[in-house]
């Protein structure tokens, strides 16, 4: 399967927010984790957009 750049660019930031996630029941804020609302597949939005206060922090650094 081919990805193009947009595909490839999501891919990458799904799997940094999955890496990012992983063994974090809560979030800072003790807010609900947002596995709990990720839906899988390429509808990963939910999932990505509760992971980017984490990401913009330490997520540019596992690039």
């Amino acid at each position: 399967m081919r990805l193009n750049w947009l595909q490839a660019h999501y891919l990458l930031l799904f799997l940094v927010a999955l890496y990012w996630n992983v063994g974090q029941p809560n979030n800072d804020d003790g807010t609900e984790d947002c596995v709990s609302v990720f839906s899988g597949g390429w509808h990963a939005n939910p999932y990505l957009i509760c992971s980017w206060s984490k990401m913009k922090f330490s997520g540019y650094f596992l690039l």
